[in-house]
């Protein structure tokens, strides 16, 4: 009975690789008729496509500012306030950095042997007892 529920299984398994081959090969299929369109031929969408370029390309040209002779620098930007708290020659402190320790899984040493020691009192969980021991 077992060996025939393995091929149940296995029949399945093979069934479902099956559909999901002929459905990616039918979703591929209908995207690349998509992409070219029913009726138009390759050659009309390519020259389509290089007049779109062509008008993007002059679009753009049209569109970019006029470099001028002498372009001027950014202006510096201004010192930002100091608090009116902190004494003008001692910096402000930094915060400290609060570095943050990853745990463990298994906690620190210590926990760790209580752990143990805990298991090894207390013994086996009842419900893992064998009941027909």
């Amino acid at each position: 009975m077992r060996d025939v529920g393995i091929l149940v299984w296995v029949g399945f398994l093979v069934i479902g690789v099956i559909g999901s081959m002929v459905s990616s090969a039918r979703r591929q299929a209908a995207a690349g008729a998509q992409g070219r369109g029913p009726h138009v031929p390759p050659a009309t969408a390519a020259a389509a496509q290089q007049r779109l370029v062509q008008a993007l390309q002059a679009r753009a040209q049209v569109q970019a500012p006029a470099p001028t002779s002498s372009p001027r620098p950014p202006q510096p930007r201004p010192a930002p306030p100091r608090p009116a708290s902190a004494p003008r020659s001692e910096a402000a402190a930094a915060p400290p950095v609060r570095r943050v320790r990853q745990r463990s899984f298994f906690g620190s040493g210590p926990e760790l042997v209580r752990a143990v020691i805990a298991a090894e009192v207390l013994g086996k969980p009842r419900g893992l007892n064998d009941e027909y021991r």
